[in-house]
């Protein structure tokens, strides 16, 4: 029974030892990652939640007057910050 519980108190101490090296080491494989996927373009990031057609109806009912952030919030189901966002993205793609 006390060799049982020694062979699970040196498991556990390695084990916590090779989490201690391997973080350092996961980080580098990350970014190594991160730096073959940059020049294909596949490293984009996160994508916005409403679809480009769907910001297009966004702007457009914004733009009549007739809807308000939260009316716009409810229909397209999304937070009210992520139609100010929306918004503000086409202000910065309009103007340069």
């Amino acid at each position: 029974m006390a060799s049982s519980n020694l062979q699970t108190y040196i498991a556990e101490v390695w084990s916590q030892k090779l989490v201690k090296i391997e973080g350092p080491c996961g980080i580098l494989r990350i970014r190594e990652g991160m730096a073959v996927a940059r020049p294909k373009g596949k490293l984009r990031g996160k994508q916005p939640k409403p679809s480009e057609k769907q910001q297009k109806e966004l702007r457009r009912m914004h733009g009549t007057g007739e809807y308000s952030i939260h009316d716009l919030a409810e229909l397209f189901a999304v937070s009210r910050p992520t139609i100010y966002r929306t918004l503000a993205r086409t202000v910065t793609k309009v103007m340069p």
